[in-house]
């Protein structure tokens, strides 16, 4: 029996030799005289903590919208955004006279079930976007308390889309005005008559986000108009690649689930939101026992608690998350040995059978960092567990490290030296 344990573990460290994160090469020890262990009954520790705000400006997927569960509490994404002039000193000839004014916004996914009836607002801008300063997710800029436009009632496409959103005519005829004069002349003399726009959607029930293109030639504010000499009757304002644009989340999360298990450190659960929200923290034990090894493969794997429940059917969990180094000055950092191209451990979610039970499983392979820590050369002795995406609007339940059927699990694959 020993002969044919050993062999299965020989065939298991040939197999995680192929691929280059799974193996650890120390050229000083003679491989041909290893003692081949695995083991996976590490105790590890996890903590549900609150993420900070991140870079909000000129991010790519814009979301608007809200949702509302008792999970992770109430989330809110809105935007500002500033416009360009598409025609220097545009003519819009004799007696112009305002059709309307539409804002359209191309819709490019949607997350949550969008049943809900959305109030959505749209208003002027008072502040400016500094293309010289970094603004960051939960950023609040000053705007004119009139809205452009108010839209009771309205329901939001899943998938793809267009959202055209007529604002008034008092706005429009604003905008006619100021043809024939400085203000039209460029789009630097243009963002200083209009500073941009800021749109909110908000739902007592909200149930959704969805997720915008604001930098192609399918978001714009198009103007529609007559005049005596008229040889055009639109004219377009663009939002593309050199305005700004900034996300603006807003988490309202004193009676939810995740702030419950933060204030009472429970590690039984753990949440981890999108959106700036919840992260979850994992901590590993003691490892000094595995000095005189060199380790093959290191597996972490962390199981959704929820799965198939109303609230995860309704709010779906992310399909891939991330695991990142907290170093001891509270910043994060991508695990060692990873490239910006590959920024570091990423799992997606795998169905599984757990004691009968089908859920999803997110694995990690962490055999450099796991070498680091036992080394005493790790950056940290901690890392944190994200959604890959920042804003996309998904949200999970797991089972923390003291879980009683669905633990966060940590197997090791490794050869003693002698």
């Amino acid at each position: 029996m020993n002969r044919i344990f050993i062999f299965i573990l020989t065939m298991s460290v040939i197999a995680f030799s192929c691929n280059k994160d799974a193996s650890i090469e120390d050229n000083t020890i003679d491989t041909g005289d290893l003692n081949l262990l695995e083991t996976d009954s590490f105790i590890l520790t996890s903590y549900t903590v609150e993420d900070e705000a991140v870079n909000g400006k000129n991010i790519v997927g814009i979301l608007l919208g809200q949702t509302n569960d008792t999970k992770i509490g109430e989330s809110k994404a809105s935007f500002y955004s500033e416009l360009a002039i598409t025609k220097n000193a545009y003519d819009l000839g004799a007696n112009p006279i305002l059709d309307s004014v539409v804002l359209i916004l191309d819709q490019t996914s949607s997350y949550g079930e969008l049943n809900s009836l959305f109030d959505l607002n749209v208003y002027e801008m008072t502040s400016e976007i500094s293309s010289l300063e970094s603004y960051k997710n939960n950023t609040v800029l000053n705007v004119n308390g009139t809205p452009l436009a108010t839209f009771n009632n309205y329901q939001f496409k899943t998938g793809e889309s267009v959202v055209r959103l007529p604002l008034s005519a008092a706005f429009g005829n604003s905008l006619i005005s100021a043809f024939g004069t400085t203000d039209m002349e460029s789009t630097e003399s243009f963002q200083l008559f209009f500073k941009g726009f800021y749109v909110t959607a908000t739902a007592v029930n909200g149930d959704g986000f969805v997720s915008l293109s604001l930098n192609n030639d399918s978001s714009k504010l198009e103007l529609f108009y007559n005049s005596d000499t008229q040889v055009d009757s639109l004219y377009t304002f663009s939002i593309n690649s050199s305005e700004s644009s900034i996300s603006q989340y807003i988490n309202e999360n004193n009676t939810s689930e995740a702030i419950m298990a933060v204030n009472t450190d429970n590690k039984e659960v753990a949440f981890v939101s999108s959106m700036s929200n919840f992260k979850t923290l994992i901590e590993f034990p003691d490892l000094t026992h595995l000095q005189n090894v060199i380790i093959n493969k290191a597996e972490l794997s962390v199981y959704q608690a929820d799965y198939g429940s109303t609230e995860a059917i309704a709010f779906p969990e992310p399909i891939k998350m991330i695991l990142f180094q907290n170093l001891e000055d509270t910043s994060i950092s991508y695990l060692s040995s990873y490239s910006s191209s590959n920024y570091g451990p990423i799992g997606e979610k795998t169905v599984v059978e757990v004691a009968g039970s089908n859920t999803n499983v997110y694995s990690f392979q962490i055999t450099q960092y796991i070498q680091n820590l036992i080394n005493k050369t790790a950056s940290a002795e901690s890392i944190y567990l994200l959604d890959v995406s920042s804003n996309e609007g998904n949200r999970i339940k797991l089972g923390g490290g003291n879980h009683p059927t669905l633990p966060i699990k940590l197997n090791i694959v490794y050869t003693v030296k002698k």
